[in-house]
């Protein structure tokens, strides 16, 4: 009987062994598929956020408005502000040789989810207060700012546009209040103070820290001129809008050095030939100086678990491959002329510099995924 029990015992634990020997062969490779996947969607998020950022979010003032990488209004490198009373046009938030996003600079982006974002609605309503079933009221309110008379418009063959949204404001107002009640329904805040609507809780959600990050290094000039250094600068660009994107699946939120000497990538030490010492546009703060990682082994093995790549990508300003039909009519009235640097139309006048784009945020050109390690990420 123990002879039994001991060969059943040690039958079971062989099959235990194969299926748990199976089960980590199958693991792996779906590991490498989650990273995959995971880098694909944080190379959207660096993307977004370039040309996101083309327009808006530089300078002091976090609502200056910038002109792009490449500033569409006369080919110099962006982003640069309005002009000021003297017609003079400014950078907003850099300067040359310095950190992102100056050329040669780097951004890290760490990503996370915030426990509450900015100005955050609940999707419960509630009754709003007012109330608005006088027709005579309503007139007298509103006639003053919109108009008692409706407003027609014509079609493009002359005819008049004569629709129920032609009514003036107050007698809709009146007729939608009639017919939904004495109140409207309306969104609430997830906050109870302005103050907390307006800031959310920026703190992280503990599950998604340490999940995925990306890089962004702005390249210069001399990145981009076609001979051949570095290895892959084998096309000459014009413009400022070209960039190096690295993305990471792992746990080491973005940082590219341990400190100013170390680098961990690919189990190595040092830093080898032919790729960028550490220097503070590349990397202001490092891993070691953060304070957010225990210790230089718990660092290294992140990186050594992290699935890494590499992509060239181009901003530019254009959105469609033809003219946006309201810059073509504007045009033939003499107010734009063709921007010579991304075949767009922009409006000449000196103290208003409007962009006729049907999306201010530009496009990507294209993106090109690096097979190894560039110099500079």
């Amino acid at each position: 009987m123990l002879i039994m029990v001991a060969g059943l015992s040690a039958l079971l634990l062989s099959l235990a062994v194969a299926v748990l020997a199976s089960t980590k062969a199958l693991n792996e490779p779906s590991l490498i598929v989650l990273a995959e996947a995971q880098n694909r969607i944080t190379l959207g998020s660096a993307l977004t956020y370039l040309q996101e950022t083309s327009r808006l979010g530089w300078g002091t003032n976090p609502g200056d408005h910038a002109y792009g990488w490449t500033d569409v209004r006369d080919g110099e490198i962006g982003p640069r502000g309005p002009r000021d009373a003297s017609g003079t046009i400014n950078r907003l938030g850099w300067s040359p040789g310095g950190n992102f996003p100056a050329p040669g600079g780097v951004l890290r982006g760490d990503l996370y989810a915030w426990r509450l974002p900015p100005y955050a609605i609940s999707q419960e309503v509630a009754p709003n207060a007012f109330k608005l079933t006088d027709a005579d009221a309503a007139q007298a309110a509103w006639a003053p700012i919109v108009g008692a008379e409706p407003v027609i418009r014509e079609w493009n063959d002359g005819s008049p546009k004569r629709t129920d949204s032609a009514r003036p404001f107050w007698q809709r107002a009146v007729a939608d209040t009639k017919t939904n009640g004495t109140g409207g329904y309306v969104t609430q805040p997830v906050m109870g103070t302005w103050n907390e609507f307006a800031a959310g809780d920026q703190r992280p959600q503990a599950e998604s820290v340490g999940r995925t990050w990306f890089r962004i290094y702005r390249e210069r000039s001399t990145d981009c001129d076609g001979n051949g250094v570095p290895w892959y600068d084998t096309v000459p660009f014009a413009g400022s809008g070209t960039f190096i994107v690295t993305v990471g699946a792992g746990a080491t939120r973005g940082f590219r050095f341990w400190d100013a000497s170390t680098d961990y990538l690919n189990g190595r030490t040092s830093i080898p030939a032919g790729i960028s010492a550490h220097s503070s546009p590349i990397d202001p703060v490092t891993a070691s100086a953060s304070g957010l990682f225990f210790d230089e082994g718990v660092f290294k093995a992140m990186r050594q678990g992290e699935r890494i790549a590499w992509y060239r990508v181009q901003w530019t300003a254009s959105t469609s491959s033809g003219l946006d039909p309201l810059a073509v009519v504007a045009v033939e009235r003499g107010l734009s002329t063709q921007n010579r640097f991304h075949g767009i139309m922009t409006q000449t006048e000196q103290t208003n510099d409007f962009n006729i784009l049907p999306h201010h945020g530009g496009a990507i050109r294209w993106i090109q995924r690096l097979e190894k390690e560039p110099p500079v990420w």
